[in-house]
């Protein structure tokens, strides 16, 4: 199966050594970055893997590009499954409204749960500095 580059770089990303339990396999992560477009019927211009500080994702919908946040790799896998089903619905569906909802309860029926246990996750690991300064205020 012939890959675009783009999701050839996110398998690369997100599979790395498949030596870490959160680690997609490449067929896990060919079923998110490839089949979702089929199963979706819609399909992004471009994925582009970035540090975010506020988000798990994002979608430029006039330009059909999805961002998403680096920090999924140490994520569980269902969790980077659905923000990116969230964010390409939003290649339809820029809002949430009742017309991005019912797409996103057919196709991803947890959705609600995958959302809170992520709300529930840190956005981004610390750096050295900030951590060292949480030790020194307590």
């Amino acid at each position: 199966m012939t890959l675009p580059h783009q999701v050839e770089q996110f398998l690369h990303y997100f599979c790395g050594d498949a030596a870490s339990a959160n680690t997609l396999t490449k067929t896990e992560a060919i079923v998110i970055f490839n089949h979702l477009p089929d199963i979706l019927g819609v399909k992004a211009s471009g994925y582009f893997l970035q540090r975010m500080k506020t988000m798990w994702g994002s979608c430029n919908h006039r330009a059909g590009s999805i961002r998403l946040n680096s920090e999924l790799e140490k994520k569980p896998r269902d969790l980077l499954e659905y923000v990116v089903v969230h964010e390409m619905l939003h290649l339809v569906e820029p809002t949430h409204s009742e017309r991005f909802v019912a797409p996103l309860d057919r196709h991803y029926p947890r959705w609600r749960e995958a959302r809170a246990e992520l709300n529930e996750l840190p956005l981004a690991a610390k750096t050295w500095h900030e951590s060292v300064g949480d030790v020194a205020r307590d």
